[in-house]
């Protein structure tokens, strides 16, 4: 026999062994591997360029003196079988996550959104509920869909505006998924892909021209002008400048996240 088993390892006779610089060892094929750096990747070929090599040490066997026993182990180069443009390399890098909590706090973001948003895992999650960086415009549209992804599971796509850093605008199309734990809800994963102004600002006029709109989300109120907002923010926030006015207003609502966003991000 050429080889013998070795515990899970597969010994080989030397003997009966091209050299180790023989064309024999050399090996080349293509294989598919899983992809999990974005939820659409799916599975990526490889192909492996390399050659067989002997791994001599303590696992090698003596053959009743007539010679040693080896294990062959690959070492190999893989890159993948068709290169990725530079586009699909720059849009990779457009692609984040977000961890969020049921109500859609903010509990986690990777580095790809630190560098898109600007902010750092702690500023993201000390502000309280998520709906503070979205868009006043966008709230009721995403509120709606994360109704949705409570009942199905799912969101769906859903394109919105979210507040950077440098209190600018970032179009995102984002789908966001419940993670479950003991057959129960246990947080939220947001997939997100930050687009230009010019995809955003698409999305927003296809949003505008659905028809009929939903009246338990108020779009027709929000979507049915060209100005994004009926009122400019300052004059909405004077509505409810006293205390008297903002003691009913909810804790962590819709309507007490826009009332803490700052007035000039719709200004600038």
């Amino acid at each position: 026999e050429g080889s013998c088993g070795c515990g899970n390892a597969v010994m080989y006779n030397t003997e009966q062994l091209p050299p180790d610089n023989s064309s024999f060892l050399e090996r080349s094929f293509v294989c598919r591997f899983r992809c999990l750096l974005d939820n659409s990747s799916g599975f990526l070929a490889l192909k492996f360029q390399g050659r067989l090599k002997y791994l001599h040490g303590p696992n090698t066997v003596r053959d009743s003196g007539s010679g040693s026993k080896v294990q062959l182990a690959l070492f190999a180069v893989a890159v993948p079988a068709q290169p990725p443009a530079i586009v699909e390399i720059r849009a990779k890098m457009l692609l984040f996550q977000t961890k969020h909590k049921l109500d859609f706090t903010p509990m986690g973001v990777d580095s790809r959104g630190k560098i898109i948003l600007g902010y750092s895992e702690a500023e993201l999650c000390m502000k309280g509920s998520g709906y503070q960086f979205i868009h006043a415009a966008d709230m009721m549209y995403c509120a709606d869909n994360h109704i949705r992804m409570i009942k199905t599971g799912e969101s769906g796509l859903t394109v919105f505006r979210l507040l950077s850093r440098s209190n600018s605008w970032v179009w995102v199309k984002a789908n966001a998924k419940l993670i479950y734990k003991g057959g129960r809800p246990e947080f939220i994963i947001a997939y997100q892909k930050a687009l230009t102004n010019a995809e955003g600002e698409e999305y927003l006029r296809q949003r505008r021209m659905q028809l009929p709109f939903s009246c338990s989300t108020g779009e027709a109120i929000l979507y049915s002008t060209n100005q994004t907002m009926d009122i400019p923010q300052f004059q909405f926030n004077k509505m409810f400048d006293g205390k008297d006015a903002k003691k009913d207003v909810f804790p962590s609502s819709l309507l007490d996240c826009f009332l803490r966003q700052d007035e000039t991000i719709y200004s600038q």
